[in-house]
């Protein structure tokens, strides 16, 4: 339901961004609409109210740059390979390749496109 969403104005309709969560929304707020979503994580994007209150939430990084990610994943490599979110080794250094290889083709203004939406919107 995002395409049409004041948050994804102008963003292409399919993209990568990266995501670096241990956690992830599994219940959502009720009257929730869903925004975004990809095969890893049901609820990339929500859009709820609570008040007077419009939240947008995103469980993702439009803020980071791959490189970013990467060195999160440096830092982080012995705990990702130990909670299985890698096989081994060779598939964590599978996906940092992957991650590059986005890096390679990064169009930070669509990238970033959420955070201008927000901010032109306050």
């Amino acid at each position: 339901q995002g395409i049409n969403h004041p948050l994804y104005k102008s963003k292409n309709k399919k993209f990568n961004s990266p995501a670096f969560n241990f956690d992830e929304v599994v219940t959502m707020p009720e009257n929730s609409i869903l925004l975004a979503s990809n095969s890893i994580n049901n609820v990339q994007g929500i859009n709820f109210k609570v008040g007077n209150c419009n939240i947008w939430g995103l469980q993702y990084h439009p803020d980071y740059k791959f490189y970013q990610t990467i060195n999160l994943s440096h830092l982080r490599k012995e705990k990702l390979i130990e909670r299985k979110y890698f096989k081994n080794e060779t598939d964590y250094k599978k996906h940092i390749s992957f991650i590059d290889q986005e890096n390679n083709k990064l169009n930070f203004k669509n990238r970033s496109c959420e955070v201008k939406n927000w901010l032109e919107l306050i």
